[in-house]
């Protein structure tokens, strides 16, 4: 029994083995369908895309919990820093950083229309 048990897993993970790594959705989503078949089958040899899949949401773990450069413990962490971040500066509240980040928009709106204007004036002439 194991051998066809082998073989059917080795056909349901060669059937996805294009998927794109780039893609966190389509990673878990290939990840947990292979994880279920496996288990549904009784098999317990993982494969090699399975590991390869496991790494990578591995480091797409990672990457969300990294703020400003820092590695926070949990997920909760990272998103409560992140809403009150702006441009990679940590503010004391999201309040404030809101307020810097509208000021900050402002001021390069108004330095882009007034570029824009001069631009203007000197074609003008």
């Amino acid at each position: 029994m194991q051998p066809i048990k082998e073989a059917e897993i080795t056909r349901f993970v060669t059937a996805r083995k294009n998927v794109d790594m780039e893609d966190e959705v389509q990673v878990q989503k290939v990840y947990k369908e292979i994880c279920q078949y496996r288990k549904f089958l009784g098999y317990s040899r993982v494969s090699e895309l399975e590991n390869k899949l496991n790494e990578r949401l591995k480091e797409f773990d990672i990457i969300h919990r990294t703020v400003n450069g820092k590695l926070y413990d949990t997920l909760e962490q990272a998103e409560e820093v992140r809403s009150r971040s702006f441009e990679g500066k940590e503010y004391t509240s999201r309040e404030y950083a809101e307020t810097v980040k509208r000021e900050i928009k402002e001021i390069r709106s108004a330095f882009l229309d007034k570029s824009t204007l001069e631009k203007y004036r000197i074609h003008k002439n």
